[in-house]
C-alpha cells in the first residue's frame, strides 16, 4: 500500500503519512522528554547525528566551547567517522587513527571484573569532566546496557541514576546508544526504562 502511495522521497524536504505515524508510535514510547523523531539510514549514522546534534545545541544556546564527547573504553559506535571515534576497539579504529582521537575516554562498566560501585564510576566521571573542564564537553555516549563489545553486561543499579545526575550538574548531554538494547530487547521498550532515566538523546536501528 505505501509503494502504492510513494516509495521514497526525501525526508529533508518531504514528509510521507508512514512516517509521521512511525515517529508517533516511537515519540510516545521513549523515555526521552517532549520527544521527537528524526530517521536515519542506521545505528552509525544516528549516532553520527546525535554527536552533531549535541554540537549544534551547544551552539545555539551560545555556548561554542563545548565540543569534547566523552566515551566508555571498550565501545563501539559504529564506522562512520564521528561514531567511529567514539567507539573503542583496535581492530576497527587501528586504521584510521590519523582521523580520530577527539573523544575523551572513561572507564567502562563491567561489574564482573570491576567491583566499583555506579557512585564510584559516577564520580570518576565528574573528576573527568573537570580534568578536561566542564565548559568544553557536549555529550557522553553510552550504551544503557553493553552491547558488541561486553556481552550485554548490566551495569550496576545505581550507576546511571549516578551518572545522569553527574552530567546535569554540569550541563553535559546524555546519549544513550540504544541500537542493540531498543524496542523490547531487553524486557523494557528501552534500556534506560530500567533506571528511570531519561536522556537526552536515544539512538536505535
Amino acid at each position: 500500500k505505501q509503494a502504492a502511495a510513494v516509495s521514497y522521497v526525501h525526508a529533508h524536504s518531504f514528509e510521507t503519512d508512514a512516517l509521521a505515524r512511525f515517529a508517533a508510535h516511537v515519540a510516545s514510547v521513549a523515555p526521552v522528554d517532549d520527544a521527537r523523531v528524526f530517521p536515519v539510514s542506521g545505528g552509525s549514522e544516528a549516532n553520527e547525528s546525535a554527536i552533531k546534534l549535541a554540537r549544534a545545541y551547544h551552539l545555539a544556546r551560545g555556548d561554542g566551547g563545548r565540543h569534547v564527547v566523552l566515551a566508555r573504553e571498550a565501545s563501539y559506535h559504529g564506522n562512520s567517522r564521528g561514531a567511529l571515534d567514539a567507539s573503542h576497539r583496535a581492530a576497527l579504529t587501528a586504521a584510521y587513527e590519523p582521523w580520530l582521537g577527539q573523544t575523551v575516554r572513561v572507564p567502562m562498566v563491567n561489574p564482573y571484573r570491576d567491583p566499583r560501585s555506579g557512585e564510584e564510576h559516577a564520580a570518576e566521571i565528574d573528576r573527568i569532566i573537570r580534568s578536561v573542564g566542564a565548559s568544553r564537553v557536549a555529550a557522553f555516549v553510552a550504551e544503557p546496557i553493553s552491547g558488541a563489545t561486553l556481552a550485554a553486561v548490566v551495569p550496576p543499579d545505581d550507576y546511571w541514576p549516578a551518572v545522569a545526575e553527574v552530567l546535569r550538574s554540569h550541563g553535559v548531554l546524555l546519549v544513550m546508544d540504544e541500537v542493540m538494547t531498543g524496542f523490547g530487547r531487553t524486557g523494557r521498550w528501552f534500556g534506560a526504562d530500567h533506571w528511570g532515566v531519561r536522556p537526552d538523546m536515544i539512538t536505535s536501528a
